[in-house]
């Protein structure tokens, strides 16, 4: 039987000319930082090896940081931390989906607009409330879109955290920058728009009130109210209908 430093050597004999292989295909084919591989049973096929073989030479490539892999996503070209935020906010987009980002806003932003209670000043609840009260004479979708963006932002300088107004302003870009597709909803109506605003209205006035809970769960029930509008059905429908369309400030 075979020792243990047999099989090991047997095993570097196999992964040495398998990571050169893979480098020369990286090469070859031009790929560039942040660009997917093939999944492993196509890679596997075309560099002639078995997917035993390929995945050990995956994992010394992503120990040496010439690739990262992410579960469910798959396998990348480069290191998984880009050299400042705007590569890492288009990685993240083309990693991440709409879901995703709300299930983040809908970690955070409850939080945030519960410390904005705590924490906001005189001057912050007055510049809320005219963003608010702007947003709800707004008449066109683009208008709203720019308040409501206007709108939660403001919500998270008042809380007074650096480090999750730097999260916030991340998950923000990601969301900008993600292709939404199918997935967007509608609120283009001058009914949804009051609709949309009377809420942020509610929000502001529980902020400005110090009212804790109330701003945390009104915020809740915001977000989760955007979630399932990108996941229903009727979002879908809509889309169809105008698919230049897209939420307008939420």
């Amino acid at each position: 039987m075979p020792t243990k430093r047999v099989l090991r050597e047997r095993k570097n004999d196999e992964v040495t000319p398998a990571i050169d292989r893979l480098r020369s295909y990286i090469t070859g084919t031009g790929c560039k930082a942040g660009e997917r591989l093939p999944a492993e049973r196509l890679l596997a096929a075309d560099l002639g090896m078995s997917r035993g073989t390929l995945r050990q030479a995956l994992a010394l490539a992503e120990s040496t940081g010439e690739i990262w892999r992410h579960v469910g996503k798959g396998t990348f070209i480069g290191t998984s931390a880009p050299a400042n935020g705007d590569e890492l906010a288009s990685q993240l987009a083309r990693l991440s989906s709409p879901i995703e980002v709300i299930e983040v806003r809908a970690l955070i932003e409850p939080r945030l607009a519960a410390l904005a209670a705590l924490r906001g000043t005189p001057q912050g609840f007055s510049a809320l409330t005219t963003i608010a009260n702007k947003g709800l004479a707004a008449i066109n979708p683009s208008t709203s879109a720019r308040l409501g963006n206007e709108f939660h932002r403001a919500i998270a300088l008042m809380a007074g955290n650096q480090l999750l107004l730097g999260l916030f302003d991340a998950v923000f870009k990601v969301r900008d920058l993600n292709t939404w597709g199918k997935l967007k909803p509608v609120t283009s109506s001058a009914k949804d728009l009051k609709q949309l605003w009377e809420h942020h209205a509610e929000i502001a006035n529980a902020i400005t009130n110090r009212d804790v809970r109330e701003a945390e769960a009104l915020m809740r029930q915001h977000i989760d109210q955007l979630q399932n509008a990108i996941s229903g059905q009727d979002a879908l429908l809509a889309v169809q209908r105008s698919p230049k369309s897209w939420l307008s400030g939420l």
